[in-house]
């Protein structure tokens, strides 16, 4: 099966397990030694594969043990394989490229480029990456239930 490409600003599909689609958005096409990390976040989970009518485009937000977060850090292969299908393309916004910006072992980056060692007192303002696997993936897009709508879902936080 031939490697299939994908790029900053990417529209995909992941399927979950109780049948609703999470539409997602590529933040940054990582390469080199970052390559089998993809940076995205969640624009919507429905049962549609299209965003709805009026969708303000902003990403949910999700919890884990370090607080709220936006992006998540799944693993590329995903779409390499085709179980994450692209389905179209929307340039980032500023405030969007603006989270490309993520540490790795008390490293920063922005997309591929190094910034250099980041200083203790600076790691709790970046995000980390940390890949999750499909599990990890899948437990935060139920933190969503079913009856809940991102667009009805005012302050756009996990139910």
């Amino acid at each position: 099966m031939p490697r299939r490409k994908y790029g900053t600003g990417d529209i995909f599909i992941i399927p979950m397990y109780d049948g609703r689609l999470a539409i997602c958005q590529i933040i940054y096409a990582l390469r080199g030694s970052l390559r089998k990390a993809l940076p995205f976040g969640v624009l919507h989970i429905g049962s549609e594969e299209q965003l709805p009518d009026g969708h303000d485009g902003e990403f949910l937000t999700f919890q884990n043990h370090r607080g709220t977060f936006q992006i998540i850090f799944g693993a590329a292969s995903n779409i390499n394989k085709g179980s994450w299908r692209v389905t179209g393309h929307l340039p980032l916004t500023p405030e969007k490229e603006a989270m490309q910006t993520f540490q790795s072992s008390t490293h920063l980056y922005h997309g591929d480029e190094y910034l250099g060692v980041l200083p203790q007192e600076e790691w709790h303002k970046y995000p980390v990456l940390s890949v999750a696997g499909n599990e990890r993936v899948q437990q935060y897009l139920a933190q969503y239930e079913q009856a809940a709508s991102p667009v009805t879902n005012i302050d756009r936080k996990p139910i």
